[in-house]
């Protein structure tokens, strides 16, 4: 028996083995950069806020018009890929950014250190400056400094630089309380209350009041108290992207198209639009189309036909992503928002 017990230990050690070793993690791969996904899908994700005619809005067929996206739709196309637009609240841009639910934001975005921080902006593309709305029947006078705004109060729109400039020169001055300075997600809701009296005066870009003040009842009482510059943002650390999109604008601009846009949707010339940017490095991932390579003599660039609002048909129209719980400006319930 103790034989047989022996012999049984024998076979079992035997049969038993080593120890089979586990097998070795496979390293995964870094995450791809936005670039990347651009050219492997094709598709350019851009965030607007089509709240603000000219730069970007819908016309009365409900499509997206505007400089922005027609300029987007040309740097797509030098860049080789299809655009597609998302419609986001203005302040939601940065988080949709940050979640990759877009490759890339215009919505008249103004450049400044505090943004700069959270994203990467593109060379500039426009320059623009503030102005003061009023109803014309407020009999406001000229408004020629910030402090004069301290008599009224104020509508803005939420996320704005515009915001934080007035916060700066009269909220945190004593000059007037956070309760006159009144925030609005959408421009429109902003104008709506100007109209109803709500609040005196409101203040935004120069062209976007414009347009507001074309349609009656309403009058610019004051400008250019702000210099703003436009640039796309993308989301930070993100250098080949930008490298593809600023090369794309600055052939776009050597070449007059954008000249082009700026007259055909902004009714300005082309002297008053910012010169040129240098042109920056071409990312280093392959080109999805040929570019010509630095130092090489180039002719003359040939003049472009201005893209009309129907010639290229925006691909799909995303409103319903959700970024962060948002407040509207409902006025109670008794106007919701649609």
């Amino acid at each position: 028996a103790i034989l047989t017990l022996l012999v049984m230990a024998v076979v079992l050690a035997a049969c038993g083995g080593a120890a089979t070793p586990l097998p070795e993690p496979t390293p995964t791969a870094a995450p791809a950069s936005a670039w990347e996904r651009i050219q492997e899908s094709g598709k350019l994700v851009v965030g607007t806020s089509a709240d603000y005619p000219p730069f970007e809005y819908y016309n009365a067929n409900f499509r997206l018009e505007g400089f922005d996206p027609a300029l987007i739709l040309e740097i797509a196309k030098v860049m080789g890929v299809e655009p597609e637009f998302k419609d986001i609240a203005f302040d939601g841009l940065t988080a949709a950014l940050d979640l990759e639910q877009i490759d890339i934001a215009i919505a008249a975005i103004s450049t400044n250190p505090e943004r700069a921080q959270a994203v990467d902006f593109s060379q500039i593309y426009y320059v623009s400056e503030d102005a003061i709305l009023a109803a014309a029947s407020a009999n406001i006078s000229t408004i020629n400094n910030v402090t004069e705004l301290a008599a009224y109060t104020i509508g803005v729109q939420k996320g704005s630089v515009y915001e934080q400039w007035l916060k700066d020169n009269l909220v945190e001055t004593g000059q007037i309380s956070a309760t006159s300075l009144f925030l609005y997600d959408d421009v429109e809701n902003a104008i709506r209350d100007l109209n109803d009296g709500r609040v005196n005066v409101l203040v935004l870009d120069l062209l976007p009041a414009q347009e507001f003040a074309a349609q009656g009842d309403l009058t610019i009482v004051g400008q250019g108290l702000n210099r703003q510059l436009y640039a796309m943002a993308m989301a930070k650390g993100e250098s080949e992207l930008q490298g593809a999109v600023n090369e794309a604008l600055f052939q776009l601009q050597s070449d007059g198209v954008v000249a082009k846009l700026a007259e055909q949707y902004l009714a300005i010339n082309s002297e008053d639009i910012l010169p040129t940017p240098e042109a920056t490095e071409a990312p280093p991932t392959p080109e999805p189309t040929a570019t010509t390579p630095a130092g090489t003599a180039t002719a003359p660039p040939t003049a472009t036909s201005a893209p009309t609002a129907t010639s290229a048909p925006i691909n799909c129209l995303d409103g319903m992503e959700y970024l962060a719980d948002l407040s509207y400006d409902d006025n109670n319930m008794t106007a919701p928002p649609v």
